[in-house]
């Protein structure tokens, strides 16, 4: 209930004559969500800590605090020097403004994941926002918060509408009353309950306690007991930020690694599946041996013919055209043998690179279950986030094809990326005329097979606005004739000697490959 109207009032009394007559000192944030006030007053000083996260929204009142020296913003100049003559608490509602002696006001409107620091002036709307993202709290008049207080019906036939009567209850207080509200009590008598309870609410200035994350004015076995609410807002405050800045920090950077660890694990196990083929199956140099050794069976009368290959004693039909000689066919299976030695071994070192990268991201999760404190967390953080939490196993969708490594953009920012990624001699393709994903073929000085080109092509035709297509024109060329000029849109480029294959429209999930 600490983000309700009754908690509020009950800490901006308590809080008032603590900085009635002191001096703003200063007024900054070191984090995105927190803002911090330094009032002095007779070399006596006290911080007022503002956690406005979208999650929670809580205060720390300190007589110490320790700023850093640089990567801090000052905010509401104006007050700077200012006497404060007072907190004020909008009447039932979720905020209240300290008012300066110049007339003008701080409003902390706390209305959960909008929560905002509202500098008035003279004017009734605000000046100056603490976060500008709701542009919309500028148009904001200082009167629209002011409401009445619920009124006590004459009339309620039931239980939900007993409950509803008040607005200003959070989800916690009306769960608490149902548990009161048991079977063996009349709708009067739940009324007794809940308009002692909202009576006793409307005086909350003690027994304040913490259950979890939640402050309440009712006791559990497991609670923490606070007799101020500024001491129960600082425990609340200590406890909030220990749960969103650690556990939760721990787990989604668990959570972050354990992804990486399944994407590495799967590239591993289909580069490994991919190696296999290349090393058992691409025999290239065998099927060309048996050729040129039956070069004499090989006739222009026939085109098919089953051989015995001498070297595992297995059977292949060899298919060629009337137009084609047998001898040319070989040599291009020699040739491709040499290709596929080539592709075996920079597979081999590839998949031995990311087996390096799993058993870094293993050991980093190890080290972060060890991690039991908010500034070990910190320090884990600094050091390795970059390197390991942020970094990304490909920034791009990316497909291996017969040794050929393919990219394939996200969206326009990353086909921007794709496009500064890649090698001047890297082949370059996209469906022609449409919007759609930029496509690399990744050439390392290698000859690239039309067999690769035609594929790769199908992947552009996939992903781009072609795809239902049964064929789609796809413009190809070498990276150094793509450029980026200024003012072009996202994903725009100007493309020279392109050239145009003609392709079927396939997935990424038909790749025999694949790293998202």
């Amino acid at each position: 209930m600490h983000n309700t109207y009754y908690f509020l009032n009950a800490l901006t009394k308590d809080l008032n004559p603590k900085i009635k007559g002191f001096i703003l000192a200063d007024c900054f944030s070191q984090n995105k969500n927190e803002l911090i006030l330094h009032f002095t007053k007779e070399n006596k000083d006290i911080y007022l800590l503002a956690n406005l996260n979208r999650e929670f929204n809580v205060f720390s009142i300190n007589l110490n605090f320790k700023k850093a020296k640089s990567n801090y913003t000052s905010f509401f100049k104006q007050s700077i020097g200012q006497r404060c003559t007072g907190i004020v608490q909008v009447p039932f509602d979720r905020s209240f403004y300290l008012s300066f002696k110049d007339s003008s006001k701080l409003l902390f409107k706390l209305h959960g994941h909008k929560a905002n620091v509202l500098y008035f002036k003279k004017s009734e709307t605000a000046e100056q926002l603490f976060n500008p993202k709701f542009e919309e709290d500028l148009l904001f008049e200082l009167q629209e918060l002011q409401k009445a207080r619920p009124e006590i019906l004459e009339i309620i036939d039931s239980q939900n509408e007993l409950l509803d009567s008040n607005k200003l209850l959070g989800k916690e207080a009306k769960n608490w009353l149902i548990s009161k509200f048991d079977d063996g009590k009349n709708l009067e008598e739940k009324k007794e309950i809940f308009y002692d309870f909202i009576q006793s609410l409307e005086n909350w200035e003690s027994h304040f306690y913490l259950n979890g994350l939640e402050l309440t004015p009712w006791y559990t076995k497991n609670s923490l007991v606070y007799n101020s609410p500024i001491e129960a807002s600082n425990a609340l405050f200590d406890a909030l930020n220990y749960h969103y800045f650690y556990t939760i920090r721990k787990q989604d950077a668990l959570k972050e690694l354990e992804k990486n660890k399944k994407k590495l694990t799967l590239y591993v196990q289909k580069a490994s599946s991919e190696l296999h083929k290349l090393v058992y199956e691409s025999n290239f140099r065998q099927r060309a041996d048996v050729v040129m050794a039956n070069l004499h069976r090989l006739t222009q009368s026939e085109q098919e013919y089953t051989l015995d290959n001498f070297y595992d004693n297995s059977t292949f039909v060899f298919k060629y055209k009337r137009t084609e000689k047998p001898q040319l066919i070989a040599q291009k299976w020699y040739s491709k043998a040499k290709n596929v030695h080539k592709q075996i071994e920079k597979l081999s070192q590839t998949i031995e690179n990311k087996k390096e990268k799993l058993q870094s991201v293993s050991d980093n999760m190890d080290m972060l279950l060890a991690i039991s404190t908010p500034k070990e967390l910190n320090n884990y953080l600094k050091t390795e986030e970059k390197a390991i939490l942020k970094e990304q196993i490909c920034p791009f969708k990316q497909v291996f094809f017969e040794g050929f490594e393919i990219l394939i953009g996200r969206n326009s920012k990353n086909n921007d990326e794709l496009v500064k990624f890649g090698h001047k001699n890297d082949l370059w393709l996209h469906a022609k005329d449409v919007s759609g994903s930029h496509v690399l073929i990744r050439v390392n000085q290698k000859i690239v097979p039309k067999t690769i080109i035609a594929f790769a092509a199908s992947l552009a035709a996939y992903y781009s606005k072609r795809k239902t297509d049964t064929i789609c024109p796809v413009t190809y060329t070498e990276l150094k004739y793509v450029r980026k000029k200024k003012g072009f849109l996202p994903g725009q480029v100007a493309v020279e000697r392109e050239k145009v294959i003609f392709a079927t429209p396939i997935s990424i999930s038909e790749a025999p490959l694949i790293q998202e």
